[in-house]
Parts: structure tokens; C-alpha cells; sequence
């Protein structure tokens, strides 16, 4: 199953800041691989409608 996420434009002025921060972004392909394997149990609530 194949989600499309759509980030704000404050979450992608805010992310420019810490393109060079490899921790940070270790965390968030973590983030996103956790998601992959079970969208509906991790993390916060999400907003909208989760599209496949």
C-alpha cells in the first residue's frame, strides 16, 4: 500500500533548516518506515484522508 503525504509550507521552510542534520533525517526515514509498515498505529493523530 503506497500513501501520498503532502507537507505544509511552513513544514518545508522549517525542514531547509536541517537538510544537513543527518541525525535528523535518520529519524525521519525512521519515521516514514515505521508508517509504511503500519500507518494506523504510529504516532499522532493524522489529519485528512489517508489516500492509496
Amino acid at each position: 500500500m503506497t500513501y501520498t503525504v503532502e507537507s505544509t509550507d511552513s513544514f518545508r521552510k522549517e525542514i531547509k533548516k536541517y537538510k544537513k542534520h543527518s541525525e535528523l533525517l535518520k529519524e525521519l526515514d525512521n519515521k516514514i518506515q515505521r508508517l509504511q509498515i503500519d500507518p494506523y498505529n504510529v504516532g499522532k493523530r493524522l489529519s485528512g484522508i489517508l489516500l492509496h
